[in-house]
């Protein structure tokens, strides 16, 4: 990678990790508004960064969001705006998506993936980065 890649990637990982806190912030305040509308955006982006930078972790980033048979982000964001009907089946062990428990659980997640994001972003502090 050349200079002003490796500076672009490192002020855009920056940038990310901020806003990933910034969101953060909001699950932890119950602000699921900013969270579920900002979310995806971030997502798609730190995604992007993850699979250039730590290429090895873009199954563990992804299966945060969207893990078959399993609670996960993408479930905790969009119940809510699922018909009732659909609400009942949509897990086999209906959760309540509103309680404490699903936005802990979402919490964790999603921390679990801002801490990959991170460990991408000391990709550039590492001398190992360096060796292909």
């Amino acid at each position: 990678m050349r200079l002003s890649d490796l500076e672009k990637y490192k002020k855009e990982a920056d940038n990310l990790i901020k806003h990933g806190e910034e969101l953060m912030g909001a699950l932890e305040h119950n602000d699921e508004l900013i969270f579920k509308r900002d979310y995806d955006v971030w997502y798609s982006e730190s995604l992007a960064l993850i699979k250039i930078l730590l290429p090895d972790k873009i199954e563990d980033f992804k299966g945060r969001y969207d893990h078959k048979g399993d609670r996960c982000i993408r479930e905790y964001m969009i119940y809510d705006i699922l018909p009732r009907s659909e609400k009942e089946e949509f897990t086999p062990n209906p959760l309540d998506y509103t309680s404490t428990e699903a936005v802990d659980y979402a919490i964790s997640l999603f921390r679990n993936q801002l801490s990959i994001l991170e460990s991408a972003k000391r990709r550039f502090e590492n001398s190992l980065f360096d060796i292909k």
